[in-house]
Parts: C-alpha cells; sequence; structure tokens
C-alpha cells in the first residue's frame, strides 16, 4: 500500500525492524537506518558528548500535531511531521526512504530530480506553516536549543584563549575553545556580542511565539515515493519561539550547500539548485508577515552553530577560517543573503 505521503507503508517502528542499510553519526546524534517490510525505519539516537535528551513528546502534543497536519488520502503528496517512537533514549522514525534530502542535496541530479526535490521543499514549508498555525505554543515550554547551545559556547569559553583548554562539562569537545578563540580574531568581540543577542532575544521569548518543531534541516526530511510527499522527522529539540527560526535554520542550512558547491564553479548548476530549494521552501511556507530580518537571524545563528557542533561533536578542519568569513558576512548584513539566495554568490 502507498501511504499518502508517498512511501510504502510501513508497519509500526515500535517492532524490531529488519536488516541496516546505513549507519553514521556524530558526538551529537547517532542514525541507523533498517530496511522494515517495504519501507524502512530511521532510528536516531543522542551521541555520547550530547549533554541533552531528545525533547520529551506529550500525547497532546502528539495528537496536536496530527490535527495540524493530518494525513492526507491515499495519493495525495504532503510532508508529515513525524514525532518518533521511543526506543530507549532513542527514536524510530517510519519513512518511505533511506536517504534524507541532505544527501540528495550533495548529489549530482538530473533536471526531473531536482524539479522533485524543489517540489518537496515547497510541501515542507506548507507543513512548518501548517504546525506554526495549528499547535498551540503552550504545549511547549523549552526555548531553541541550537541558539541556547550556540550562546552557552560563547559566553563559557575564553574567547581570547589562543590555546585549547582542557574539555569540561561546558566544552564536550577539546576543539571548542580553539574555535571561539579563532572565531574572536576573525570575527570580533563586536560580531560575537551581536551573536549572543540574538540568542538572549530567543531565549526570552516574546508575544507571538509559536510551536516549534526545532531542527528543522534537511537530515531530517525523507523523500517519499509520490511527488512532494515525505516525512519530517521531528520531536528532539520541540521548542516554543518565533517562526522565523524554523523556516530560517532550514534557510541557513540551504545557504551552507551554496556555499559548499560555490567553492568550485563546475558546481554552479548545483548552488543554483539549492538556491531555488531556498526558494521553493519560502514560497510554501508563504508570505504572512515573517519578518525578513528575524529570518536572517536564525539563518546566520544556523551556519554559526553548525560550526560549534562541527568543532564540538565532530573535530576539526582546516575549512573554519573561510568559514567564519562567511558567518562574519551573514551576521554584517542579517543574514539577508540567507534569505535572499540569489545575491549569495555575490557576497
Amino acid at each position: 500500500m502507498t501511504t499518502a505521503h508517498g512511501g510504502h507503508a510501513p508497519t509500526h517502528p515500535s517492532r524490531e525492524p529488519g536488516e541496516i542499510v546505513d549507519e553514521f553519526g556524530t558526538g551529537f546524534l547517532r542514525t541507523r537506518v533498517r530496511r522494515h517490510g517495504r519501507g524502512f525505519v530511521w532510528e536516531r539516537s543522542p551521541g555520547e558528548l550530547r549533554r541533552e535528551p531528545f525533547s520529551a513528546v506529550s500525547d497532546e502534543v502528539r495528537a496536536a500535531v496530527s490535527a495540524a497536519v493530518p494525513a492526507s488520502a491515499p495519493g495525495v503528496a504532503g510532508v508529515l511531521p513525524v514525532l518518533g517512537v521511543p526506543q530507549s533514549s532513542a527514536r524510530r522514525y517510519p519513512a518511505g526512504a533511506a536517504r534524507s534530502v541532505g544527501h540528495l542535496l550533495l548529489s549530482a541530479l538530473d533536471a526531473r530530480q531536482r524539479g522533485l526535490l524543489h517540489h518537496l521543499l515547497y510541501e515542507v514549508g506548507r507543513t512548518v506553516r501548517r504546525v506554526h498555525e495549528g499547535v498551540p505554543a503552550r504545549l511547549v515550554a523549552g526555548r531553541p536549543r541550537g541558539a541556547a547551545r550556540l550562546a552557552s559556547w560563547l559566553r563559557t569559553t575564553p574567547s581570547r584563549t589562543p590555546s585549547p583548554t582542557p574539555p569540561s562539562d561546558d566544552a564536550p569537545h577539546e576543539h571548542l575553545p580553539s574555535l571561539h578563540a579563532l572565531a574572536a580574531r576573525r570575527l570580533g568581540p563586536d560580531r560575537l556580542a551581536r551573536v549572543l543577542g540574538w540568542c538572549d532575544d530567543l531565549a526570552a521569548g516574546r508575544d507571538g511565539d509559536v510551536f516549534l518543531l526545532g531542527g528543522v534541516g534537511s537530515g531530517a526530511l525523507v523523500p517519499g515515493a509520490a511527488p512532494g510527499a515525505g516525512v519530517l522527522l521531528a520531536g528532539e529539540e520541540l521548542a516554543r519561539g518565533p517562526a522565523a527560526y524554523d523556516v530560517g535554520w532550514l534557510l541557513g542550512e540551504l545557504a551552507e550547500f551554496r556555499l559548499v558547491h560555490l567553492t568550485r564553479p563546475e558546481h554552479a548548476a548545483l548552488a543554483e539548485h539549492c538556491a531555488e530549494a531556498a526558494r521553493s521552501f519560502l514560497r510554501g511556507y508563504g508570505d504572512h508577515g515573517t519578518d525578513p530580518q528575524a529570518l536572517g537571524r536564525a539563518a546566520a545563528l544556523r551556519v554559526f552553530t553548525h560550526a560549534h557542533d562541527y568543532a564540538a561533536y565532530v573535530g576539526w578542519t582546516d575549512e573554519f577560517p573561510a568559514y567564519l568569513d562567511c558567518i562574519a558576512e551573514l551576521i554584517d548584513t542579517d543574514g539577508a543573503a540567507a534569505v535572499r539566495p540569489t545575491t549569495l554568490e555575490t557576497g
């Protein structure tokens, strides 16, 4: 049977799935993909360096999300947010494919495949909008975790320390102090203070805050078989905050993919593909008065948080200096290049 979201209907993911078809991860998040009937089950668990467990998902939250984005009639495309079935410290999610959109964005796709991906991103925008409008914010109390992680690091690691310091509870990976020292040199104290202020705004909360899926990213988006169909793996970082956070988070990630491709002239078409993916996502979300400055700042926070997370949970890369230069530009422009992706290559 084909589900409303385009994949073959998996059996209940709490039942033991079959053979492992892929396995990857970092110290922050581990992922194991198993074949399960005619579909797949994605099992995601906290990495060994992650300090916080996945967010709790109450029955009330599950019911509200299902009501906001109900399963459609068979054969009708759409992206369904799935909150996962607890399995010890892990979560299991039914999905129709073994590869995420994150994998596809780094792959060579033909024109038809790119068109399908843009359609899927459009549907993701619609789904995120429905969650923001339909799920009461009162169901969650936590603030956006990614921004909180970045703020904690900016506060607790001495930015003027030029050499690594021993790991601590506040610096789970030995490379964090080195990255902080590098960021202090490349970005300067004013930019770091500005970013910290953005994080504090998210932590404080405002009137109009919504229920956030949190961590909306291409690695959590799994396409289905039908055009525009798929599932968005959520439930690990549910939070309450401005709608711009969820939207900007994915825009920032797509901007990063563009930057990766723009480093090689022969990949210009792939970079444009990522830009169109961002535009499609924004079209799907719609123009409902979302503050473009807030979107851009959330996108910039996503890119900066990725740098932090890479150092904390993966390791060091010599690409950090160039990466931080891009972050500097995003900070200076309130992330405008990520919100208006056609301008990114000219920055």
